[in-house]
């Protein structure tokens, strides 16, 4: 049998598009974000999702109550989906970050999965949590929308938790301190066994 992931990046806060590290600090999102996630909306409802997963704060929750009315699908809150805890950086421009913190900066670039910035958490303990998440979803059997912020998103795939395609192109998300945000949503087909 095969699900349907749909991966959906959550709407971007003023501090995302202000090149601030966010992390776990609750922001409401952006209106004109949300108003793209409303416009985004019948394309994703044909791929048949039955549900949607987010994180129990916003932006991910705001942005997962655009899908549910937009769609009529049931909405679960998930902790697993929370972001990338990014510790005492949280607040700080990328650049104060590369400042202030350059060889942690350097370092956490290189093994995000092994080194955490101060007070922070690693990809790795993220790709712990998002395990278990997964295999719980995929013994459901339903096809679902999953909304969460980038560093959980790319997560799934540097933990090893979902396989990359085959394509030869550079994944939809990656952990890097970024100006412009990526890619919005993307379509990921996972087969189980179970038949």
């Amino acid at each position: 049998m095969a699900v349907k992931l749909l991966l959906v990046r959550e709407c971007a806060t003023a501090w995302m598009k202000e090149g601030r590290v966010q992390g776990k600090i609750l922001l409401p999102p952006l209106e004109e974000e949300l108003q793209e996630l409303r416009a985004l909306a019948p394309e994703l409802a044909e791929h048949n999702p039955e549900a949607v997963y987010v994180p129990p704060h916003d932006p991910g929750l705001a942005s997962g109550q655009v899908l549910r009315e937009e769609l009529g699908l049931p909405l679960w809150k998930r902790d697993e989906l929370m972001p990338l805890d990014m510790g005492i950086w949280e607040g700080l421009c990328w650049s104060e970050v590369k400042e202030r913190y350059g060889r942690m900066y350097r370092r956490w670039l290189s093994a995000p999965e092994t080194f955490a910035p101060p007070q922070g958490e690693t990809m790795a303990e993220v790709g712990a949590r998002l395990g278990a998440f997964l295999q719980e979803l995929l013994g459901q059997g339903e096809n679902a929308i999953i909304v969460a912020p980038t560093s959980t998103l790319a997560a799934f795939f540097s933990q090893g938790i979902l396989e990359e395609e085959q394509s030869g192109e550079e994944p939809p998300w990656q952990l890097s301190p970024q100006s412009q945000l990526p890619t919005r949503w993307a379509e990921h087909e996972v087969v189980t066994d179970e038949d």
